[in-house]
């Protein structure tokens, strides 16, 4: 984990319709980060981020919800 990551904050919100997204949130009480897409250099991969400071992305990022659903499968760790 690269120094200073956040690893705690995150908010899982639950919908009240059946088979809905859940919401996937970072905050500290006061704010909410936003989730950034940023090219890394090759054609069409991105790395994710959460800012909060969302003004001082690159203008090549895109920002997006992060949205989770249940599943019996493999879940995945790492992205």
């Amino acid at each position: 984990m690269p120094e200073g990551s956040i690893a705690s904050g995150w908010l899982r919100e639950v919908s009240v319709a059946g088979g809905a997204p859940t919401i996937l949130s970072l905050g500290n009480g006061d704010s909410w980060a936003t989730a950034l897409a940023c090219p890394n250099g090759e054609e069409g991969v991105y790395q994710v981020f959460y800012t909060f400071n969302p003004r001082e992305a690159p203008s090549a990022c895109i920002s997006f919800a992060t949205r989770t659903y249940k599943t019996s499968d493999v879940v995945a760790w790492e992205y």
